[in-house]
Formats: structure tokens, sequence, C-alpha cells
């Protein structure tokens, strides 16, 4: 922040174009992150509807989410997670099971 209140005081007293184009830069900037910070808020919701004991999830987020396992009557199940990329998750678990998982 206080970077920025440096650099646009050096605009001061001089083209205030430059001024301009320097804080339109910047929101840009800030709107960016805000829809980076809003893509991860909205996470990924993925079913499993058959039973199985690897679940593939291809969830095009871009980045390696919290994953959260839920079978079919709401509960909270483990299993090993592992990334193949950032857009992949994969699930297997001990026994076949069939629900929903949460991305976050």
């Amino acid at each position: 922040m206080i970077k920025r209140l440096v650099k646009l005081r050096q605009f001061k007293g001089n083209d205030p174009t430059k001024a301009m184009e320097y804080l339109n830069t910047e929101m840009r900037q800030n709107l960016l992150a805000i829809e980076d910070s809003l893509k991860r808020l909205q996470g990924f919701n993925f079913t499993q509807n058959s039973s199985a004991i690897t679940w593939n999830i291809e969830h095009n987020l871009g980045y390696k989410p919290i994953v959260v396992a839920y079978n079919d009557n709401d509960v909270i199940i483990s299993g090993t997670v592992v990334y193949p990329n950032s857009n992949q998750v994969t699930i297997t678990f001990a026994s076949a099971e069939s629900g929903r998982a949460r991305l976050v």
C-alpha cells in the first residue's frame, strides 16, 4: 500500500493521464485477485453415484483444493487424496463408497 502511495505521489503535479493509467492498472489487478478469491469460494461439488474404491474428480479449479468426502448418509468418510495436477483429484477409499465430495 505504501509503495502505491509513493508511486501515486510521483505523478502528483506531473501528467494526470499517467496517474490514471497507473490507477486503472492497479484496479485491474485488484479485480483479478477478487475474481480468483470468488472462484475459490465457489469450489466444486462432485457426486459419485455408483460405489467405487477410487473417485477420479476433474474440477478445473486451477489449484489443489481442500477435499471433504461424504457417504450417501452425509457422514464424512476418509480416503487418501492425491492431486495428479491442479485440476484433478483422486480419492482412494479402503472399500467401495458412493456419495459426494466438496472441494474448496
